[in-house]
């Protein structure tokens, strides 16, 4: 099965919101536990730039080594 993730799920963990952070970190390990079967749409990565500033980078790079960036 593959997936998209929304921005939404990301930034759930991101920012540690805990009304939905257990339940994004789940799809998060899932998605890490199933390489290639989870995408992230290009522009949640610049949505999450935007409203992470500096913290984005390292969130990015290790979300990259598990997702892939879903094709326009």
């Amino acid at each position: 099965m593959k997936v998209l993730i929304d921005t939404d799920i990301l930034l759930d963990v991101a920012l540690g919101r805990t009304e939905f952070f257990d339940d994004s970190a789940a799809v998060l390990i899932w998605a890490e536990s199933h390489p290639g079967q989870a995408s992230v749409a290009w522009h949640s990565f610049s949505n999450m730039a935007y409203l992470l500033k500096s913290d984005a980078r390292g969130f990015v790079e290790d979300l990259l080594h598990f997702v892939e960036v879903a094709p326009v």
